[in-house]
């Protein structure tokens, strides 16, 4: 089901980017849905690379805890 959304969520971006010429997300969401949708989008991205990040470090804490 997953698989599904991703695919699909690609596939609609792909358009939305042949559509509006723009090569990055976020200058595809920033034509399409507007200039205030796209800031926001940057953030959004922003905030998630950070907590990806966090993730990766508390994985790899516990990757070392469990050695020692």
């Amino acid at each position: 089901v997953s698989l599904v959304f991703l695919i699909s969520g690609l596939v609609i971006l792909g358009y939305a980017s042949s559509v509006s010429r723009q090569k990055t997300y976020q200058d595809v969401v920033r034509e399409v849905c507007g200039r205030a949708v796209g800031q926001l989008c940057g953030v959004c991205f922003c905030f998630n690379l950070f907590m990806i990040s966090v993730a990766f470090l508390v994985v790899v804490q516990d990757q070392l805890e469990k050695r020692a």
